[in-house]
């Protein structure tokens, strides 16, 4: 009698499984047929009167409100055009882990794409971006550096939409009450100037936030180091251990003797500084321009209380910002190329670029905007940084710098947290750069 029931339960388990694999067969039908159905009109360019495209871009939450606000100017000055903003994660990494996979697979899903400086090269590289129009975008009017970043062999493949720079914040008020009459213009001045503000009583908790999680921000930063000590980055230059082993030894000093959070190594990225910084927690910040804006709104416990300065030197060196910006390009696989173009034309126009330097304290890309009256007014804090941007230092532009600044994030990150020492990833350092060259 147990066999028989065994038999039975075995044979009701059979069919459940039987028709539990139908639905699912049917479902994947179901779904192909529809997607098929929706990725067929893309195959094909559409009237003027149904087209749709979609933006796609990652950032902070007073940069989307202003994009999805010019989304929709742009719409309404081209009737016969929808737009629909696909908002990425703020983090840098995981937009780029998407954008790869996405253009991996040569999916028709966007047309338009938001893409940070370093990911061009690679981009271009990899066959996943469409050529533009460089006649219709003006492209002699964007600053130099534009060139050699999205034009290969006299082919523009993007257009940069900002100029970041990596820049230091810092809280004015602390600074006049302590006694300091100027902005540290060296990374051990910066240092001196926390202890002296801590001896007052309403010293905030923190000295300085940076970007020191394992991610492209904690590159950045390792580069003005090293930068700013007279080293390098560049796989084809010669290796300056000693700038190397002192902005190791530096970063390192910074958490040990509580200069800095503790989590940063961890957690502190530009969201989680800027936050910090903004509720009175911190006197210094190394950020990038955006954060101005956000700084000195309305509902800011630091508004008016901050200043913004390029960030000190070190020793043998000079002051530098890592160069940063966001670009704007068409993938390959875009239906709509036409329509892209349009949009990209618009959003790097130069009176958009005016809006966005008043409003997010981005640094404008056309030169006539830079020499324009207009942006004095409008944003006097960006004119306050008009030499800050040519003297930033460009990441090294080679298709395989990704993986090169992966593997300067994980030696950096292991001196942070005490796994390396100085010497240890100076070693490291530059037996990786090498392989590079």
């Amino acid at each position: 009698m147990t066999s028989a029931y065994n038999v039975q339960a075995m044979r009701r388990i059979l069919l459940l499984v039987m028709t539990v694999i139908g639905i699912v067969a049917v479902l994947l039908l179901v779904r192909t047929f529809l997607l098929g159905r929706q990725s067929a009109p893309r195959d094909q360019e559409p009237s003027a009167e149904s087209v749709h495209i979609i933006f796609c871009a990652g950032g902070a939450p007073s940069e989307i409100e202003l994009w999805q606000s010019l989304l929709d100017d742009f719409a309404r000055e081209n009737p016969g055009i929808s737009v629909e903003l696909r908002q990425l994660p703020a983090d840098s990494d995981q937009q780029h882990a998407y954008y790869t996979t996405l253009l991996g697979s040569g999916q028709p899903d966007v047309d338009v794409m938001r893409l940070d400086v370093i990911w061009v090269p690679e981009f271009v590289d990899a066959g996943w971006l469409a050529p533009l129009d460089a006649s219709a975008l003006e492209t002699n009017d964007f600053l130099s550096f534009a060139s050699r970043v999205d034009s290969y062999r006299g082919v523009w493949f993007a257009v940069p939409w900002n100029v970041d720079a990596g820049v230091l914040y810092y809280r004015k008020d602390l600074l006049h009450e302590a006694g300091i009459d100027r902005v540290p213009e060296t990374w051990r001045e910066l240092t001196d100037a926390v202890r002296r503000i801590r001896r007052l009583d309403n010293a905030p908790r923190e000295g300085f936030v940076w970007q020191g999680r394992q991610y492209e921000g904690l590159a950045c930063v390792y580069l003005e180091q090293v930068m700013s000590r007279g080293g390098s980055l560049d796989p084809r230059d010669e290796f300056a251990r000693g700038a190397h082993l002192e902005a190791l030894t530096y970063l390192r000093a910074l958490i040990e003797r509580k200069v800095s959070p503790a989590n940063t190594a961890s957690a502190m990225d530009e969201e989680r500084a800027r936050e910090m910084f903004q509720n009175g927690d911190a006197v210094f910040m190394r950020n990038w321009p955006y954060a101005w804006s956000l700084l000195n709104a309305e509902y800011s416990p630091v508004a008016g209380k901050v200043g913004i300065a390029a960030l000190p030197r070190g020793k043998g060196g000079a002051s530098t910002g890592a160069l940063g910006g966001w670009h704007l390009a068409i993938p390959v696989t875009s239906a709509h190329k036409e329509a892209a173009q349009g949009l990209i034309v618009f959003l790097a126009s130069a009176k958009v670029q005016e809006e966005l330097a008043a409003r997010l304290n981005w640094l404008p890309t056309r030169l006539s905007v830079w020499n324009s009256p207009q942006l004095a007014q409008m944003a006097p804090q960006v004119m306050a940084l008009k030499e800050v941007a040519p003297t930033a230092t460009p990441r090294p532009a080679i298709p395989s710098y990704p993986a090169l600044s992966l593997a300067v994030q994980e030696i950096v990150s292991g001196v942070l947290v005490g796994r390396l020492s100085p010497d240890e990833a100076c070693d490291r350092l530059e037996a990786k750069l090498k392989e590079f060259r």
